[in-house]
């Protein structure tokens, strides 16, 4: 019983435990001989489906199972990413904590993206409702206050080298690639004196530049409030200025 997959979500009877995080019946479960790396249809072992619903799932599984949670931390899924990159994919801070401190590498990238590059994607879907003991739906305070949380523990657990890391393909900065303004909000609040806010990459695009080529109001707002440069030319000889003349709203509101 224990290895027969329910339908049609294909799915263990231990993901389901971890999935409504049912720590009792977690603890028993793997007491009895459940198999921690099967894995689901995308590849997902159950580390994989506890990093995005419970802290409490990953500790109950560490004291019960550690060598194997040792061998499982750094697997990937079938889309490349370690139960680490889907905590953080999903704001989970608390689960970005426990598997940094279990051992997590932040080294097995998930498409190449360092852990700060992930947090700085778009959120919106995943922040829907998010798993702290219970779903409940978020307002913009709490949704805000969450990324906070998540852009807090990567900062203080792991190396700040990864702040400065860039694409080797774009010479993009984590900056570069903010699609949200919490994760960009928080990211400033936190280390924007110590970053490049006027970084290049390989087009000689300064975040505001790619911010404003994108239309997107929030983001400039976002880095506007600090110490940026509005006279820098990419490899284009455009400002951010000449690119909003083009784009009236972001022109009106910001120059």
């Amino acid at each position: 019983m224990l290895s027969t997959k329910c339908h049609p979500e294909g799915l263990y009877p231990l993901m389901i435990a971890i999935q409504n995080n049912q720590t009792e019946l977690i603890a028993e479960l793997i007491n009895h001989g459940a198999n921690l790396s099967q894995c689901d249809i995308n590849g997902n072992n159950c580390l994989h489906f506890a990093a995005q619903y419970s802290q409490a799932a990953l500790q109950v599984i560490w004291e019960k199972a550690r060598t194997e949670f040792e061998k499982l931390v750094n697997v990937v899924n079938n889309d490349g990413c370690t139960p680490l990159y889907l905590a953080i994919r999903s704001a989970n801070a608390r689960c970005v904590s426990a598997l940094l401190g279990y051992g997590a590498s932040v080294n097995v990238r998930s498409s190449g993206m360092n852990p700060f590059f992930e947090a700085m994607q778009d959120k919106s879907k995943t922040l829907e409702y998010v798993h702290i003991g219970l779903f409940f739906s978020m307002n913009c305070t709490s949704r805000a206050l969450v990324i906070l949380f998540l852009m807090r523990t990567l900062v203080t657990e792991t190396s700040n080298e990864l702040l400065y890391e860039r694409d080797a393909m774009t010479g993009n900065t984590v900056l570069h690639v903010a699609t949200q303004k919490q994760p960009l909000i928080a990211l400033l609040e936190l280390k924007g004196s110590q970053l490049d806010l006027n970084a290049k990459n390989h087009a000689g695009q300064t975040p505001l530049h790619m911010y404003t080529h994108k239309d997107d109001l929030q983001l400039v707002f976002a880095i506007a409030a600090y110490d940026v440069d509005l006279d820098l030319l990419d490899n284009d000889g455009h400002t951010a200025l000449s690119i909003a003349v083009s784009v009236p709203i972001i022109f009106l509101f910001i120059f």
